[in-house]
């Protein structure tokens, strides 16, 4: 592939193909994508100033039925130390991160037996009437394989059905 092209179209804010952003991956050298980077951090913002976020990770739930060998964080639902996060603890942790300036809450936790699509579209609903401008960035592939299979639905109804109900965005990590 061209990589002045793909230079181009990045520089015209045209979204990349997966193969295109595989060849500037394993294909351009690092400096230039470095500048490249930073001159479309410059189209956003402007001079030297670079942003960032303040946001804030509260776990949904610690019970998790995968069981992942590296994971130290998950525990079975009889243990006693086993939570689901209040409503209560939600709003007391999104306070705190108002008061510091922030304005997205990363939503993670184990694959909960007990938790299906209506307890995370509720819990969405909720935040978003309580902070509507907070960005919800929330799950993962993992939790809507998941839900997907515990709820006999597709990805894709998944996926739609969380955003109705208020998530922004969905990170990419997960076990």
């Amino acid at each position: 592939m061209d990589l002045n092209n793909l230079y181009k179209k990045a520089f015209d804010l045209e979204p990349l193909t997966v193969e295109e952003g595989t060849a500037l991956y394993h294909e351009a050298p690092l400096e230039e994508l470095i500048f490249t980077a930073d001159k479309i951090r410059q189209i956003h913002v402007p001079g030297r100033n670079a942003g960032w976020m303040i946001d804030r990770n509260v776990n949904i739930t610690n019970i998790c039925f995968s069981q992942c060998k590296f994971c130290n964080f998950c525990r079975r639902k009889d243990s006693p130390d086993a939570y689901v996060t209040s409503i209560s603890d939600y709003i007391k942790k999104i306070d705190e991160l108002v008061a510091l300036g922030g304005d997205q809450l990363l939503l993670q936790g184990g694959m909960n037996p007990d938790l299906g699509l209506k307890f995370y579209t509720d819990l969405f609903r909720n935040i978003k009437e309580l902070y509507p401008s907070l960005k919800l960035h929330a799950l993962g592939p993992p939790e809507v394989v998941f839900l997907a299979q515990k709820e006999s639905l597709p990805y894709n109804e998944i996926l739609r059905r969380l955003i109705t109900a208020g998530l922004d965005s969905f990170p990419g990590a997960g076990a």
